[in-house]
């Protein structure tokens, strides 16, 4: 049975961890034989009493995962159903990897809470539970990281649709972040897995514990204050991108805020990864006890951004008065009207007069971004009443940039008559 730590080893196992320990704490001859002593100590008996968060990591873990599952597979059937009014695109076979890794990162908190001590102090965990907690935390590490990716690529594809067809500016712009994203993705494998040398001291106390020098391993510190900065700053271009999206592009107030509602939730992820990083900086003694910090806001931040990628889908579910709320607003100013650039991505072809045409930016198939026609006069709009067979119309796009199309069902009522 293996010791608690600060103990003397009672396996043969428990003599290797000690002896890694002893080695990152600067001894070049270590002997392991006496245990190694690392605070905080274990208080007296009259004093003593256990202390544990696992509960509340299983807990946290386990409300995580049912928000982000239900989010996703509700946005997933809606979009395979067409409820949503847009195509199972890209970014919807995107989000099934992000929630499997968004998934499996709280999964591995639970088997850790369970198993290897996590929310205990360290002079309530033996040295096999380290060994066990270290090799785990150490993958989690990396599922963490994709999991953000994945879910950032997801978004990186939803925003191509939102704005592709406004400019080849934004498609170019969309591309390069995705790219980036795939190399951030890589640096992440990279660099933890080599993070030492040899590799697997990184992963394996055990065989840590066997070198006959300390492990070269650059600072896990400085690593995860790099990354984390990474994941900040990519959270402020995604939710840049439908903010300035809405900015300009002229719909109804009670429209654009309810939409300012649905994208910036994501901000909550953007708030959590901040809070996540100010937290690390702080992990510096009984890490199995106080990392609970760190993971609440990393649980938060996998929440808030699996989900905040589904939301714009899901709007379909909002009661129906608070979808028609701006029909009715539309209806008294008559002077005003709204026309809107639909198609597939792949066709490019066009429809006009989709229903709940205020909200085509996030709901309607095939229509991936919304135009204003800005205002026009009465005179021009019965010009257009006489002359039917005039089908081509002019449309304001999001670069101020002027948009004409044609009317394929004027031009075959035309054909008709």
């Amino acid at each position: 049975m293996s010791a608690y730590i600060g103990q003397p080893p009672q396996t043969g196992d428990d003599y290797w961890v000690v002896r890694n320990f002893l080695l990152n704490q600067g001894k070049t001859n270590p002997d392991p034989t006496k245990g190694v002593k690392i605070p905080p100590a274990r208080p007296p008996p009259n004093l003593y009493h256990v202390e544990s968060r696992s509960g509340g990591i299983i807990a946290g873990s386990a409300v995580t995962i049912v928000i982000m599952v239900f989010f996703t597979v509700a946005r997933l059937i809606l979009r395979w159903r067409r409820k949503s009014g847009q195509q199972f695109g890209a970014d919807d076979w995107m989000i099934i990897p992000a929630l499997i890794f968004a998934v499996l990162y709280p999964a591995l908190q639970i088997f850790l809470a369970q198993h290897a001590g996590a929310g205990r102090h360290l002079y309530d965990v033996t040295y096999h539970q380290f060994y066990v907690f270290n090799l785990v935390s150490s993958i989690g590490k990396i599922v963490f990281y994709f999991a953000v990716a994945t879910t950032k690529l997801s978004i990186t594809l939803f925003n191509m649709r939102l704005t592709g067809l406004s400019s080849p500016r934004w498609m170019k712009a969309h591309w390069g972040f995705f790219a980036f994203l795939v190399c951030y993705m890589l640096t992440i494998f990279f660099t933890n897995v080599f993070q030492c040398d040899p590799p697997r001291a990184k992963f394996d106390s055990i065989a840590s514990g066997k070198l006959p020098h300390k492990a070269r391993c650059y600072s896990d510190a400085l690593q995860g204050t790099v990354l984390s900065i990474i994941h900040v700053l990519t959270d402020v271009c995604l939710l840049s991108v439908p903010i300035i999206v809405l900015w300009k592009t002229k719909i109804d107030w009670k429209t654009k805020a309810r939409l300012y509602f649905v994208f910036c939730i994501g901000g909550m992820s953007f708030v959590a990864s901040i809070m996540r990083l100010v937290a690390l900086s702080h992990l510096h003694t009984d890490t199995l006890y106080n990392f609970s910090g760190v993971l609440n806001w990393a649980l938060i931040d996998l929440a808030f951004g699996v989900s905040a990628a589904s939301l714009p889908v899901l709007s379909t579910l909002l009661p129906r008065s608070l979808r028609n709320a701006t029909k009715q607003g539309s209806r008294q100013t008559p002077k005003k009207s709204y026309g809107q650039l639909s198609g597939p991505l792949s066709s490019g072809s066009t429809r006009p007069n989709a229903k709940d045409s205020q909200e085509g930016i996030v709901r309607q198939d095939e229509i991936e971004l919304e135009y204003s026609a800005g205002s026009r006069n009465t005179d021009d709009s019965s010009d257009l009443e006489k002359k039917p067979q005039s089908n081509v119309h002019t449309m304001s796009g999001i670069n101020g940039k002027t948009n004409s199309w044609a009317d394929p069902y004027t031009m075959k009522n035309s054909e008709k008559r």
